[in-house]
This record gives C-alpha cells, structure tokens and sequence, in this order.
C-alpha cells in the first residue's frame, strides 16, 4: 500500500512539501535540479523501521530532538531550492542523513551510496523513505552526474535517472 506521500508525488508531480496535517503543497524550484538515485536492492518492511524508531525514541529523553531538527532542515531547504543554491541544500542534505544515521534508520549499504556519491562530487546525499535500505538521492551538476552515477553504482546500487518536476497525473488531466 502506498503512503500518502507516495500518492501526492505521483498525483501532483514537480517538487511537493508534504505534512500530514496540511497534505502536499507543490514547492517552487530551480530547474536545473539534478538528483543521482541509487537503490541499494536492500528490503525493508517501512512499518519494523518505524516500530524499531519509535522504541529508540521512546528509550530515553531528548531523542525526539533529532525529529524536530529534520523538520527545521525540511524547512529550510525550500529557498535553496528555488534559488538553485546547491551548495546549501547539499549542505542541508548532508545535515538530514546525519540525524536519520543517528536515529538507526541507515544502512551499510545506504552509507556506501551516500559516501561514494559525496566522494565523486555531490553537493549532498541522504537516504531517502523510511530506510533500513532502498534508495540513496545525491544532488549533482550537470558536470558531474555522470562521476557521480558512476561511484554510486561501483559502491553497488541500481542507478536511475530520473526527470526532477514532472507533470503529476492530476497535473496531466485534460479535464
């Protein structure tokens, strides 16, 4: 069954902010946005990722901290994404995979991704989902997307382009 999330992603296409109080809201974007994504090929139930972050959570005090730090970063992210500040919002990529490390949700496999993606060049990259495994994104130019496609699959992964701001299906809809 598909999150929430996944459904807006694919309903309204471009770059969303989701939330469940609010829903998704489309999010402006420089369009020169490039994303390297690698799949680890490692499964993980999103529901035992969650059960295993909720009993971390609740172990001891101030670990909710690192949750509302990812909410901070999420927000801040937006204007270097309208702008193409790619140096920030690698910088801020790179602050989000350190806390959802932290919190147990990575992988070796995910690491491997995200070190080799930094390693060849990218301006930032994290884990992307629930975790546990599944996908790494890592924020590129044009001039080193290839370099860094190139070390992520070495590093092991399944390497996809993928167009950034597609039209969504309700986008598509003639009506």
């Amino acid at each position: 069954m598909a999150s929430a999330l996944d459904t807006q992603a694919s309903l309204r296409g471009g770059v969303i902010r989701f939330t469940v109080a609010f829903g998704a809201v489309s999010l402006p974007y420089d369009r020169s946005l490039l994303l390297v994504v690698g799949d680890t090929r490692v499964r993980a139930a999103t529901s035992l990722v969650n059960a295993r972050v909720r009993a971390w959570a609740a172990a001891g005090p101030g670990r909710t901290g690192p949750f509302e730090e990812i909410g901070r970063i999420a927000a801040a992210a937006e204007a270097p994404l309208a702008r193409g500040d790619w140096p920030e919002l690698g910088r801020l990529m790179d602050d989000n995979h350190a806390l959802l490390r932290g919190s147990g949700v990575s992988c070796p496999e995910l690491e491997a991704l995200v070190d080799a993606a930094r390693a060849a060049g990218a301006y930032g990259a994290k884990l992307s989902g629930s975790g546990g495994g599944g996908i790494a994104v890592a924020l590129a130019d044009a001039g080193r997307a290839a370099a860094i496609a190139g070390a992520v699959r070495g590093a092991g992964a399944l390497v996809y382009a993928l167009p950034v701001g597609v039209r969504g299906t309700v986008e598509a809809d003639p009506r």
